[in-house]
């Protein structure tokens, strides 16, 4: 092989998440995914590969956007496969973010997450 392990790695994590179908099987787990903070480079591509990674691990995933403030409003749908495909290349973020910090709504957050049967939420983004 001409190059490194690293590579052979990144290649091989590459065909799973770009060649695979999804599986029959089902894990009764609900994986909600979110981003926050200001929008940047990498964010699509984390969220592509979170959706397709529990989706091969058989969970239900749900896209969840504007951040916090569509967590609390309920803005939340299923995301498939077919959903984040292209989402690598293009900027920005396409679940939407905003910078607004959950403290004042935790009880429309909570409500949500038990009206949405959110079992792990996933949160990619940040506040500088």
């Amino acid at each position: 092989m001409l190059r490194g392990k690293s590579f052979e790695n990144n290649w091989n994590t590459y065909k799973l998440l770009a060649h695979i179908s999804p599986p029959d099987v089902k894990s009764n787990i609900n994986v909600a995914i979110m981003n926050i903070g200001a929008p940047c480079a990498g964010m699509n591509a984390a969220v592509r590969a979170a959706v397709r990674m529990g989706i091969i691990q058989g969970h239900t995933m749900l896209a969840v956007h504007d951040g916090f403030d569509g967590l609390a409003q309920g803005q939340i749908e299923p995301i498939s496969w077919t959903t984040v495909s292209g989402w690598t290349g293009k900027g920005g973020s396409m679940l939407g973010t905003k910078r607004t910090l959950p403290a004042k709504m935790l009880e429309e957050i909570s409500q949500n997450i038990a009206k949405f049967n959110i079992h792990a939420l996933v949160i990619i983004g940040g506040f500088e």
